[in-house]
């Protein structure tokens, strides 16, 4: 495309952004062109981000956070567009990985483990932004699309994942023992997670899930099965200790 043309449509859709501030279905609409700009300088990002805050329905929230992972991970990749400085970006990706609307966390773990496709963002941009992202609370969608990454990198890279793994487990049993009899369909959640790490993860790293889990086994049904099934793999005297508080 042209570089006036292309210009001249950067313009627009900022003007456009601009008028449509308070109207969320608006907002989804102009999200849709923004999504596709990549030369816009820190401020233009930044005010981009904060005004699609607004957005409303699920296309216009995938758009904004996908302008953000741009923004974080690769704006600075292209050498042959202005100099960009993605720090503050990438704080803020952090941040709402960790404490951000469930709506954004969901969408931004949800594109960054490949959106509708089965192949995820490449392991070394991702794998700094997984720990803030396990450091939440426990967010439903957000956890599968997590696994979703787990599966895919696990076996490449357990002596980087297995920590964040165990983290993940923590923060699904500590949702369901908040509230065993309506949160038990969670309980699959746990599981895989916990066979992940069962399956992949050397011995150390696996019972120091199981003795973080011990503590739980009393408010989550079925949990003293998976974790003496995970046991029954080891034979170490840690292993046969752990079986005993079963």
């Amino acid at each position: 495309m042209p570089e006036a043309i292309a210009d001249r449509i950067k313009r627009i859709a900022l003007h456009m952004l601009d008028g449509a501030r308070g109207n969320p279905a608006l907002l989804d609409d102009v999200s849709n062109i923004l999504g596709w700009i990549g030369d816009l300088t820190e401020e233009q990002a930044t005010v981009v981000i904060d005004t699609l805050s607004e957005v409303s329905d699920t296309d216009g929230v995938h758009s904004r956070c996908g302008i953000l992972l741009y923004f974080s991970l690769f704006r600075e990749q292209f050498p042959d567009l202005p100099p960009f400085n993605s720090a503050n970006f990438k704080d803020r990706l952090r941040g709402e990985l960790r404490t951000g609307e469930s709506k954004f966390r969901t969408s931004l773990i949800w594109q960054m483990a490949g959106g509708a496709e089965d192949k995820p963002y490449p392991f070394e941009a991702i794998e700094p932004y997984l720990s803030s992202f396990v450091a939440g609370a426990y967010c439903d969608g957000a956890f599968f699309n997590l696994r979703r990454i787990f599966d895919v990198y696990v076996k490449e890279h357990a002596d980087k994942l297995c920590g964040i793994m165990s983290g993940a487990v923590e923060r699904v049993a500590e949702y369901i023992a908040a509230d065993p009899q309506s949160r038990g369909w969670n309980v699959h959640d746990l599981r895989e997670h916990l066979n992940l790490i069962a399956g992949n993860c050397g011995e150390d790293s696996v019972l120091d899930v199981v003795a973080s889990m011990v503590a739980y086994k009393a408010r989550i049904p079925g949990l003293d099965a998976d974790l003496a099934w995970i046991l029954g793999r080891h034979q170490s005297v840690r292993a046969q200790e752990l079986r005993a508080r079963l």
